[in-house]
């Protein structure tokens, strides 16, 4: 198997882990309001869908970046991984079990720095297909050099 395809394997089942953890940390937190007889308010909603929607747009900017090999996909994808990373650290003293908290923040770091750490293998492949598609057209690359 090609390295960048293990890279992108890799990543999918760190995101997978994620996806499976918040999903039992989302389902203990209504449970554990509802045992209590409090009504599930709207922050809580928020934060599952919110984590959910992020984790969405983060998978699929990373592939779209992954398969079109764009720079700027990449781009959305560190904003939302740093977003959700923030938003989940700061749940963490306010949180009843933070244990879980940190079940779903630790594959995100793993993920993030392994990420961050082929980033280097990800950036060859695009500048290399970059090149390939200028070829040998002077003129083209004398107009992006300028530019």
């Amino acid at each position: 198997m090609n390295r960048i395809l293990i890279f992108y394997l890799i990543y999918c089942c760190f995101n997978l882990v994620e996806i499976i953890v918040y999903t039992i940390y989302a389902k203990l937190l209504i449970n554990y309001l509802l045992d209590m007889g409090i009504k599930i308010y709207g922050s809580v909603i928020y934060g599952v869908s919110g984590f959910f929607f992020g984790n969405f747009v983060s998978f699929t900017s990373f592939s779209y970046a992954f398969l079109a090999l764009n720079h700027q996909a990449l781009l959305l994808y560190f904003y939302f991984t740093i977003f959700i990373f923030l938003n989940s650290a700061l749940l963490i003293p306010f949180s009843k079990k933070p244990y879980l908290i940190l079940g779903f923040l630790l594959p995100l770091i793993f993920e993030f720095l392994f990420v961050l750490k082929n980033f280097d293998l990800f950036a060859r492949k695009i500048i290399f297909q970059r090149n390939k598609k200028l070829g040998s057209n002077l003129k083209l690359k004398k107009a992006l050099n300028v530019s």
